[in-house]
């Protein structure tokens, strides 16, 4: 019974650490905000028209659906909850020729937050049509559909039903009546978009005898007054020393014309790309790399804004290699609306900067617009042809910009992984001696005094209890390694201390171990370790021990285990418990040699006086134990309501134990009596820590950065940056030379090489001196984007130092484990002297991402 429920407790205390990688505190609750409930929302439009058809006989049904602003509808699609469902009453006769009605555009899938799964959504207006033939003698001109539409309308987390009813009436549609659309022509005019001031540019400035040239070619037959209300412009940029156009058209649209004062106008900048690539959203997803859509407004003149920017057509969840982006693919409107406030002096000017990927990834291009009484001649001189209505059709003539001779995609985040496994026969044997070697790791210095207490105490039991006992800490430590191979895909090593409940947890067990361990209290029944008066170790006590040693032990990290562990991430499930099996056998081995070789024992000095004090010594320890649990895995603003608590549980254990001593019943007057005195601590100290917010990741960057203080860093210390995906990529695409460091508080080895070397004058000077960036992410606490990174350069946690060269043709080196400063240094000379290849910022920006 016993071993059951301390297997129980540990599969507990691991289970937590798994679950609660938010790490919010135990008593914390959510509240559901109801999935269904009605909002604001403007009223959505429906029409209805019977067309004739391409053939005698044939009339084509439209029904124009229009979605509110903000809000969208669902397609049509029966395996949604919802679909939307068009029917038609009292048809008389007349036949159907297509199988459903067809929308258009068609409808895109996108994640929805309220149903929590990727739908087809319509936004805006879609189309949706039908053929029907009419029965024989029927006249067309005449006949007329009645019927309604049943769709879901949704906002922002929340929905309505609606039904609305139609009748369709035949139309005759007006000859010449067709409305004008942006077609992509020839450009006149080969010329850069002009923004010679933008850091991210890679268009040249263009010359005043060009804009002259192009003046006259583009607008020829054309009036300038049909600029000022829309135009196209192929965007251009330099490749490989050469001006070539992007595979896209953009347009920029002031409607409607002659608005008068108090009435709306809305800008539109539409995008239209070539097959196969994307630009992308407004706004970031999380863990997005690509530049989002950016649209700037530098002047306005008789109108003022009355709304934010959005787009008319939803963008896509993007998923690649290295995270998720919201994407546009073929078209795009960008709108914004104003109001007039001066009809006669109505004029916008800004700029829209954009980033297009294909394969691979274009640099963000910046590209200035004008309309109105705000526009510029320039601007005018780059258009291709101005734009009256919008509209989009056919791309066929938009040319994708040729690769340079020579270029190919290349990875600009590939690593090379230093002792990086590549087979199972390599693998086993190093995960049996990194287990090893967790012995001479300092996180299980604390509880190895103890076993060796025990070994001692084995001198003179027979063969077989000693065999058992050390089978008995095996079978512990076993475990726990075997629960580490199923959740370490989800935490990785040592993950669970970026739990704070956890390590709060943890301190308490440790704790209570010391106390046990200094004579505090004795355990009526056999406990975690011997006590201070009882030097017989049980079964349980051996078997619990093993399971302490082994979670103290994950916050290190010995050599072989960082590459192990990430080879193991990669295998199948049982090839991943067999890793874990070895690596816990490894670290069990010393006491498997002593359970079956008893003569090993032996040599160990005989059980005195002497082991009293040392119990005792190891029972400060563990209090120092405590005190690093506390230092680096929980916030300073916790360690008061920590002591409280512990505090609580000494008052509480010692109660017990003047009880059990005395010869009364644990669960009798003893626990009456510790549990009053006791509760007040315990229950404050446990509220405090509730209270106490946790520090954020920037926080604790800022603090190891200088940032805090506001200092500048002393020249003999390395100028850490904060890790940022954004600036990581800044810097690759520039070609400079990077060392990333990914640490955590809880890692001792993480702190061993901080100390050792790179936190020393030779590597801080050898930094300084070949302008190496130094960025640090701290890994503390759960951060996806840092997990994600980790994880992309073949790990699965910390620590892991990353140096990036300066050719970015090159792949970085990560250095997973422990790891010398003369080891770094001659890393980063690498680094910095490898043989330079002069590439064109314009040829480095389209590296893969």
């Amino acid at each position: 019974m016993r071993f059951i429920l301390t297997f129980a407790f540990s599969v507990l205390l691991l289970g937590v650490s798994v679950e609660a990688q938010n790490f919010g505190d135990l008593f914390e609750t959510n509240q559901v905000k109801p999935a269904f409930q009605l909002d604001e929302a403007g009223e959505p439009e429906v029409s209805a028209v019977l067309k004739k058809g391409e053939k005698a006989g044939v009339v084509v049904f439209e029904l124009k659906l229009t979605i509110p602003k903000g809000a969208n509808s669902y397609s049509q699609d029966k395996d949604f909850a919802k679909p939307t469902v068009i029917t038609l009453k009292d048809l008389g006769g007349w036949t159907p020729l297509d199988d459903a009605f067809k929308p258009n555009p068609k409808p895109k899938r996108s994640f929805d937050e309220v149903f929590g799964k990727e739908v087809e959504k319509l936004v805006g207006t879609t189309t949706f049509s039908r053929r029907f033939l009419a029965p024989q003698g029927a006249d067309v001109t005449t006949v007329s559909f009645s019927g309604k539409i049943d769709f879901l309308l949704c906002d922002q987390g929340s929905c309505t039903p609606k039904s609305n009813s139609f009748v369709a009436k035949y139309s005759e549609e007006k000859k010449g009546g067709a409305e004008k659309t942006l077609t992509f022509e020839e450009s006149a005019p080969t010329v850069p978009a002009p923004d010679s001031s933008a850091p991210d540019s890679t268009v040249e400035p263009t010359s005043a005898e060009t804009v002259s040239e192009a003046a006259s070619g583009s607008a020829s037959g054309v009036a300038e007054t049909d600029y000022k209300v829309g135009y196209q412009i192929t965007p251009t940029r330099l490749v490989g020393g050469e001006t070539v156009e992007d595979p896209v058209r953009l347009q920029f649209q002031l409607s409607p014309v002659n608005a008068q004062a108090g009435e709306d106008v809305e800008l539109q900048v539409t995008m239209k790309l070539l097959e196969g690539w994307q630009t992308y959203a407004l706004t970031q997803a999380e863990g997005q790399l690509e530049r989002p859509t950016k649209i700037s407004i530098s002047n306005v003149t008789g109108m003022e804004p009355t709304g934010e920017w959005s787009s008319i057509q939803e963008p896509e969840l993007h998923e690649t290699s290295v995270g998720k982006a919201f994407a546009h693919y073929e078209s795009v409107t960008w709108t914004q609306k104003y109001r007039v406030t001066n009809p006669e002096d109505i004029g916008v000017a800004g700029k829209i900067t954009y980033q297009i990927c294909k394969t691979s990834c274009l640099a963000p291009l910046p590209v200035e617009f004008s309309l109105g009484t705000a526009q510029s001649e320039i601007h005018i001189a780059l258009a291709s042809s101005p734009t009256l209505t919008v509209g989009l059709s056919d791309v066929a003539e938009i040319q994708a910009p040729p690769v340079p001779t020579g270029e190919k995609d290349i990875d600009m985040f590939a690593v090379d992984t230093e002792g990086e496994i590549t087979s199972l026969g390599v693998a086993l044997p190093l995960a049996f001696i990194g287990g090893l070697l967790l012995n001479f790791m300092p996180c299980v210095l604390p509880v190895l005094a103890i076993k060796i207490l025990s070994l001692v105490q084995q001198a003179g039991e027979s063969r077989s209890r000693i065999l058992t006992l050390n089978l008995s800490y095996t079978a512990g430590v076993m475990l726990v390694f075997l629960l580490l191979a199923v959740v370490s895909a989800a935490i990785g090593w040592g993950g669970q201390f970026q739990n704070r409940t956890y390590t709060i947890l943890m301190s308490i067990i440790v704790f209570s171990m010391g106390l046990s361990l200094l004579g505090v209290f004795e355990l009526p029944i056999p406990g975690l370790v011997p006590s201070a008066n009882d030097h017989n170790e049980g079964l349980m006590a051996a078997f619990n021990t093993g399971i302490v040693a082994t979670l103290l032990a994950t916050p290190c990290t010995g050599p072989f285990m960082g590459v192990v562990i990430a080879f193991a991430a990669s295998q199948p499930t049982a090839i991943n418990f067999l890793i874990f099996g070895l690596m816990g056998l490894g670290m069990a081995s010393p006491y498997l040699v002593a359970g079956f070789f008893p003569q090993v024992v032996n040599w160990l000095p005989r059980p005195g006086m002497w082991m009293v004090r040392f119990k005792q010594y190891a029972g400060f320890v563990l209090m120092g134990t405590v005190i690093w649990l506390m230092n680096v895995s929980l916030d300073a603003a916790t360690h008061v309501p920590l002591l409280i608590l512990l505090l609580g549980v000494a008052v509480f254990l010692w109660m017990i134990g003047l009880g059990t001593t005395s010869g009364k019943a644990m669960f009798g007057k003893p626990l009456v009596y510790a549990s009053l005195l006791a509760a007040p601590l315990i229950a404050y100290g446990i509220y405090d820590i509730r209270s106490t917010p946790e520090s954020s990741a920037e926080a604790r960057v800022a603090e190891l950065t200088g940032e805090t203080s506001g200092k500048p860093v002393d020249i003999d210390e390395m100028p850490w940056e904060p890790f940022s995906e954004a600036r990581m990529i800044e810097l690759r695409q520039q070609g400079k030379p990077m060392l990333i460091d990914f640490t955590a508080d809880w890692c001792g080895v993480c702190k061993s090489n901080e100390l050792w070397a790179l936190n020393r004058k030779p590597t801080v000077e050898f930094v300084r001196k070949h302008g190496i960036t130094p960025m640090v992410a701290d890994y503390t606490q759960e951060d996806a984007e840092i997990r994600k990174w980790l994880q992309k350069f073949g790990v699965q946690s910390v620590p892991l130092v990353v140096i990036f060269p300066a050719d970015i043709e090159q792949n970085a080196t990560a250095i997973p484990g422990p790891y010398t400063m003369d080891g770094i240094i001659n890393y980063l000379s690498d680094a910095v002297n490898v043989k330079k290849t002069t590439v064109a910022q314009d040829e480095v920006d389209q590296k893969t991402l």
